[in-house]
């Protein structure tokens, strides 16, 4: 098997870097957006979007679910996150990711919302040790040791269970775990607990790799982290829209101009993938959660923003950046 996992932690002399997995975020078009950037700006590993695997099973769902199976060449290593509650779905969906040709599959076994919960997906598992047992095998069996399976998970649903539940995930053979250091409970209203990752890296076994999630802003921090809790890695999410940058060391903030640049860039990557329809679509006002980016920290951002806000089409956004470039 490759397992770039494993390459990367035996070939970096710094802690692996990973950009989450996010809803409507971590899109075809964004990564393609952060694989244009400089290697020195570029996190080590990609996640996709979340794909839901029963969904997947179903003939019509299997055509929603693709566009978020999307990739390119250039998003390497690149890797599947998968959910849902059928132990057959999964195994089946882990066979086409393989020949998708992705670099990895991961379960989403940490996803706190509600509606996921409620149908025991999701961090749900983690107080389910028998169906997620069965589903992690049915991974297991799907990628057929062809590509590696991870999890990525929390510290316990309504309370820290790190100890139990990380010696669970043990026993089976997965490359990777990623452990956000709070609950599902907490969502995101306290902060991480990196002395739960600390414990977690005691109790896997020390082939597998651990990378920390949770309050990451940017590389620097990640590493000081790392070094602390003995993890092989760090991965930034909500970080990566105080500073699409956060992956540089050391980080720097991004002038206006690389951040009009780097909006433009995307708007015309979105209209790209998903303008009328293609790949799917994906409706142009998802764009909109990501000009807090782009139009930021610079003088007269605020008003920039405000006029992106209020745009309907991606030219109609691309119009109005190019013009602020010319100022």
């Amino acid at each position: 098997m490759n397992n770039f996992w494993n390459d990367l932690k035996t070939t970096k002399s710094n802690p692996i870097s990973v950009l989450a997995p996010m809803y409507d975020v971590t899109d075809v078009a964004f990564r393609q957006l952060i694989a244009t950037l400089p290697k020195t700006q570029q996190p080590d590993v990609l996640f996709t979007e979340f794909a839901n695997a029963d969904s997947y099973a179903n003939p019509v769902g299997k055509i929603n679910t693709l566009k978020y199976l999307l990739k390119t060449n250039e998003q390497k290593p690149v890797v599947a996150q998968i959910w849902g509650v059928t132990p057959a779905n999964y195994h089946n969906l882990a066979k086409d990711i393989v020949q998708m040709g992705f670099d990895g599959i991961d379960i989403n076994m940490g996803c706190p919302q509600k509606n996921e919960m409620k149908i025991g997906a999701c961090a749900a598992l983690i107080n389910n040790q028998n169906l997620a047992s069965q589903i992690i095998q049915a991974t297991l069996d799907g990628a057929a040791n062809k590509i590696p399976v991870s999890v990525k998970t929390r510290t316990g649903v309504k309370k820290v269970d790190t100890a139990n539940w990380i010696s669970f995930l043990d026993q089976f053979n997965i490359s990777t775990v990623t452990l956000h250091g709070r609950t599902a409970a907490q969502l995101s209203k306290v902060p991480a607990d990196w002395e739960q990752v600390k414990l977690a890296r005691t109790l896997l076994n020390s082939s597998k790799v651990l990378i920390g999630n949770g309050d990451i802003e940017n590389a620097e921090h990640g590493t000081i982290l790392c070094s602390e809790t003995g993890a092989n890695g760090y991965m930034i999410g909500r970080g990566i829209f105080k500073n699409p940058f956060a992956f540089q060391s050391p980080t720097t903030l991004p002038t206006k101009l690389e951040l009009v640049q780097l909006g433009i860039k995307h708007v015309q990557l979105f209209k790209q993938f998903y303008a009328n329809g293609n790949n799917g679509g994906k409706n142009y006002q998802i764009m909109k959660k990501f000009f807090k980016v782009y139009a930021n920290t610079f003088e007269g951002a605020s008003e920039l923003r405000s006029k992106l806000m209020e745009t309907n089409t991606e030219d109609e956004a691309l119009n109005i950046l190019n013009t602020e470039l010319l100022k």
